[in-house]
């Protein structure tokens, strides 16, 4: 459980940090027609993306798995129509100039998965099994050729799939040490700055070394934070108004109601006027931390959010800007 010492005074943090300019590069892009269409950023892109790969991956996983030709007859069209949602989904999406080719061949890639498990569908119901055994290996394989584009070119989520469970674990930490910090606690340590939309108004700003190491060593302390988390983000957004911080503690896994409940008891304890509700439109709770900061956490599908300021109308601005400026998150 996370101890209120783990979450450092924004004051403290806020004396420690050093002013970086916005990120992104949303540079518009004309369509096929004569709308106007603006590009997505290459991180937002990536949100975007991954979040569609866990929702396909998680109403796949519903459907179950087969355990005789007669079930696979009745499941595979099943997944083939999650799929080709997904692919409707990811279509969607306007990927930037330098992204569009990676897009264009991961979406082409799954179209071919798609023809392989119309086949293993056909193969099933006629009952041959022999061909039901060549269509999944093919299925498999494009599968796995999707996964591996997809993590060589920094998709998290889409860069899963088809990976063997136990294989998991070490290609992520592999792929964590080429593209970010590992810290001495496991987490993979993450500027959201460079990670985020810009927020119209707001300036990300980088915590500085000694600051973000000393909270993600922190957080590492807990044992049960260790075990629900696998990357820490952070960042301070300022504007004319104050400063707020805002802390992302990258899930590995969809938490149960129970552990949910946990961590943001943890997070959250010590604090004060604990309450679930709104802020900005966003569902999370709302407390007073030890250090009288005004704080929001909120639970998403694989991300929990914290923020923390000294003003609560500064931070209700940044959860707002946030979430209008990331709308995948």
């Amino acid at each position: 459980m996370v101890k209120p010492s783990l979450l450092p005074s924004l004051a403290i943090v806020l004396g420690l940090s050093v002013s970086l300019s916005g990120c992104g590069d949303d540079s518009a892009s004309k369509s096929e027609t004569t709308t106007t269409v603006k590009a997505l950023s290459s991180s937002a892109l990536r949100t975007a993306a991954d979040k569609i790969c866990g929702d396909v991956k998680e109403k796949s996983d519903a459907v179950g798995d087969p355990t005789s030709l007669d079930e696979l007859a009745t499941m595979a069209p099943k997944i083939l129509t999650i799929s080709e949602q997904g692919i409707a989904d990811l279509e969607k999406l306007a990927p930037s100039k330098d992204d569009a080719a990676t897009m264009k061949e991961l979406i082409g890639l799954l179209e071919d998965s798609n023809t392989d498990l119309a086949d293993l569908a056909k193969s099933a119901k006629a009952g041959d099994e022999d061909a039901a055994t060549t269509a999944s290996d093919a299925y498999s394989s494009k599968i796995k050729e999707f996964g591996t584009t997809a993590k060589a070119a920094d998709f998290t989520t889409c860069g899963q799939a088809g990976a063997d469970t136990t294989d998991t674990t070490e290609p992520d930490t592999t792929e964590v040490t080429e593209t970010t910090t590992a810290t001495d606690a496991g987490f993979t340590d993450i500027d959201l700055g460079e990670k985020l939309n810009p927020i119209d108004g707001f300036t990300y700003e980088t915590l500085p070394d000694a600051a973000r190491s000393a909270l993600v060593d922190a957080l590492g302390s807990s044992n049960e934070v260790k075990q629900l988390v696998s990357a820490i983000g952070t960042t301070t957004v300022t504007s004319a108004d104050g400063s707020s911080l805002l802390i992302f503690l990258g899930l590995n896994r969809t938490l149960s109601a129970d552990e949910s409940t946990q961590l943001v008891d943890g997070i959250t304890s010590g604090g004060t006027n604990l309450e679930q509700g709104t802020v900005a439109g966003q569902t999370g709770y709302g407390y007073v931390s030890t250090d009288g900061q005004q704080g929001f956490v909120t639970v998403r599908k694989d991300t929990v959010i914290v923020g923390l300021s000294d003003s609560t109308d500064h931070l209700a601005a940044v959860i707002q800007g946030l979430f209008t400026a990331n709308p995948d998150l």
